[in-house]
């Protein structure tokens, strides 16, 4: 007797959605749109920001051979002349390239933000949490590519994996327990 097979199941899509479902892509498209409507006004500004010129310069004379803190001087890390220096390798105009390598962080940013709050109040008001760190950082500066910009979504990303491992840990306690 021939099995014959069902049609084939597509787990991985099923468990893709589950972990990312449709109003997570709302919420990210919501997002982006509002990162890039807020910042939209300074795009290509050389102005807008003292310190983005400074940063790509750095960047700039990187891949000239010259090196941060020896052939030119700031007080900032390393690493953000390293990502700046990356940004010197994008088509065009420098300063518009910052400003949207800049908007993706802040869209980022605010996506993990209203991930880590939706278990708690839903996705509407988690996606409004992010649209106000986003409308909160301009009154801060942030809609240029000050540093916080770039830092934030690192910081935010550690926030949401101590919160995971804490309540990891809360669940391997409650198991000890029961045991």
């Amino acid at each position: 007797m021939d099995i014959v097979p069902g049609p084939p199941t597509l787990s991985f899509a099923r468990d893709y959605t589950a972990r990312f479902p449709r109003a997570a892509w709302v919420a990210l498209g919501a997002l982006a749109c509002a990162a890039v409507l807020l910042r939209f006004g300074l795009f290509g500004d050389p102005i807008a920001g003292v310190d983005e010129q400074f940063y790509l310069l750095v960047g700039d004379r990187m891949w000239h051979g010259e090196l941060p803190y020896l052939d030119i001087w700031d007080r900032k890390p390393v690493g953000l002349f390293v990502l700046f220096a990356a940004i010197r390798l994008l088509p065009g105009n420098g300063v518009l390239a910052a400003q949207l390598v800049a908007t993706a962080f802040a869209a980022a940013t605010a996506l993990l933000i209203a991930v880590f709050t939706r278990k708690r109040v839903g996705w509407i008001p988690a996606t409004m949490a992010g649209i106000f760190y986003l409308a909160a950082l301009n009154t801060l500066w942030g809609d240029t590519t000050q540093t916080p910009v770039f830092y934030d979504l690192f910081v935010m990303a550690a926030a949401c994996l101590t919160v995971r491992a804490a309540g990891t840990m809360d669940d391997r306690a409650f198991e000890l327990d029961r045991s």
